[in-house]
């Protein structure tokens, strides 16, 4: 059959195949390969069809319809092979770059999947055989764009989609022909962009999944260094799920390679400009496995040092960063110069802290190293530290929101805390209940730090110096019980004398109880005091009632 008459057939697709009736769609997809079936068919008839099938990406958005064009792609795979890949694979390089120069959306994402899965059942159908015509630059570049478009919006189902997509045609074509991918991605400059190492890391979860890890170690090396010049130093603000997505490139680093490459790459660009870099700093820590330790500790006074800044987004990046970098800390000697940065900070080591916003956001980073991984015995250490740095802090400050800021910083600390009520808690709370500038809700503050202190047991003599104070406030409630800062201490003093009552005498004690139980009485459970407590209060009634139904 002549092109002329092929061409004919085919002239009404490119509107035919925009309907929205799956019904047509599959009826058009239908005479396409009846078109295909006939003798004669000639390159440009299949270099038409492809382009007519790229037609489709954005309007075929159902899984029905993506069947339809992945049975045609296959068919043209199978039947007219080297045509397909020599007029395809362009189209779809084309399209890949569009999509990546494109700003993340949902529609881009899914966009990005659906071609994502073209190109997977090209390189399967075409690979297979031992033909082995393909041009690997277009197909490796196209793929590696799409998977940064798929992973750019961070939808954890569509990035597992896309990998398997490519994990299934790798697992296809075999070993020898998925190396390619690596021939082809070394060979490319360290800075092309993000879309390398995201790739290079698909191909380090797949290779993991096949047992032959020692193919990818070969290249990591380059993968590193790609890493580092596409993701880390970098002029504008990276994308942080791009850095999600090479989390099985991180995981193959060993502890060298994070200290001679990585960490000193990371302060580098700290040092440079922190708030390009920061967001990425903490993505990095938190998807690597290892303890970085002393290692990380300028870094750390970096991120601290920011926790200050003037851009609130910053502010926000430094302290999610620092808490990443804690979890990464397992040695005491990492861990004490950080915690000391962090309250020297406070302290005005870079400059007086003039602003209680300041303050309060450099204190917030210190409660964030409570995430520090150190063992029991150095927590205790570093405890012991926080508990007289707090003291200090309450000591000299008199706003009221930092001192709540500040014992909320010390309930972090305590509530990971495996021991009784230390003796420095309850002088911080026998000290300052009653000074000055200690305002309603200061003081319910430093109730709920002990009732939260109290939890890993108490002493004799600390218990029976406790409970008058705990019960004064449960009784100001009922004589109050329309003032809400009055009943918000009051349930959590109702908390800590739970805790305490290790003999279960507290129901006994009538007017105190039916604060708590009384069905129509009921103080602190009232819908109206319920309704207007913050949302730290709220957490301390669910604990109330946790205790309360676990004890009596």
């Amino acid at each position: 059959m002549a092109d002329s008459e092929v061409l004919k057939k085919l002239k009404d697709v490119p509107f035919k195949i925009q309907t929205a009736s799956l019904k047509e769609r599959r009826e058009v997809i239908k005479e396409i390969q009846d078109v295909l079936a006939t003798p004669g068919i000639t390159e440009p008839v299949v270099r038409f069809i492809c382009r007519v099938v790229t037609s489709t990406l954005h309007r075929y958005r159902d899984t029905t319809s993506q069947f339809y064009v992945k049975t045609l792609l296959a068919y043209l795979s199978a039947n007219h092979c080297e045509w397909t890949l020599r007029s395809f694979l362009p189209l779809l390089l084309d399209i890949s770059e569009t999509l990546r120069n494109t700003v993340t959306s949902k529609s881009t994402c899914q966009s990005g999947l659906f071609a994502l899965h073209w190109s997977a059942v090209i390189t399967e159908a075409s690979l297979k055989s031992k033909e082995d015509g393909v041009d690997y630059n277009s197909l490796v570049l196209s793929q590696a764009n799409f998977l940064s478009v798929v992973t750019a919006y961070g939808n954890k189902k569509k990035n597992n989609k896309a990998f398997t997509a490519l994990h299934v045609s790798w697992k296809a074509v075999g070993k020898t022909k998925t190396i390619k991918w690596f021939d082809v991605l070394t060979k490319l400059p360290a800075d092309t962009g993000p879309q390398i190492p995201i790739i290079f890391s698909a191909l380090c979860r797949h290779f993991k999944q096949t047992g032959d890890e020692e193919t990818v170690i070969s290249h990591k090396a380059k993968m590193l260094d790609s890493f580092i010049k596409s993701l880390i130093s970098v002029k504008n603000r990276p994308n942080a799920n791009y850095i999600t997505a090479c989390a099985d490139l991180l995981h193959m680093l060993t502890l060298d390679d994070v200290r001679e490459s990585l960490l000193p790459a990371l302060q580098k660009a700290m040092l440079r400009s922190p708030e390009t870099i920061i967001q990425a700093v903490g993505e990095v820590f938190a998807n690597l496995q290892l303890f970085v330790d002393g290692t990380a500790v300028d870094i750390g006074k970096s991120l601290i040092g920011n926790l200050h800044s003037k851009d609130l987004w910053a502010r926000a990046e430094a302290s999610t960063a620092l808490g990443h970098l804690a979890q990464r800390c397992c040695a005491l000697a990492a861990a004490r110069p950080l915690l000391a940065a962090a309250f020297a900070e406070y302290h005005g080591a870079s400059g007086k802290l003039t602003s209680s916003e300041d303050k309060i956001a450099v204190l917030q980073g210190a409660g964030t190293l409570s995430e520090l991984a150190v063992n029991e015995e150095d927590f205790k250490v570093l405890y012991e530290e926080v508990t007289n740095q707090v003291a200090r802090v309450l000591d000299s400050e008199s706003h009221e929101r930092t001192l709540c800021v500040a014992l909320d910083v010390l309930s972090l600390w305590t509530q990971r805390l495996r021991a009784p009520l230390h003796p420095k808690v309850y002088e911080i709370f026998k000290k300052n209940l009653s000074a000055k500038n200690s305002t309603p809700a200061v003081r319910c503050a430093y109730v709920a730090l002990v009732s939260r202190a109290v939890r890993g047991g108490v002493a004799a003599a600390h218990a029976q110096a406790l409970r008058p104070t705990l019960l004064g406030a449960l009784e100001r409630a009922a004589a109050q019980p329309l003032q809400q800062p009055i009943v918000n201490e009051a349930i959590s003093a109702m908390l800590g004398l739970i805790l305490m009552d290790e003999e279960r005498q507290l129901p006994s004690k009538t007017a105190v109880w039916s604060l708590l139980v009384h069905p129509d009485k009921h103080v602190l459970l009232q819908d109206r005091v319920l309704a207007a407590a913050p949302d730290e209060v709220v957490t301390q009634v669910v604990l109330v009632c946790g205790a309360a139904l676990a004890r009596y």
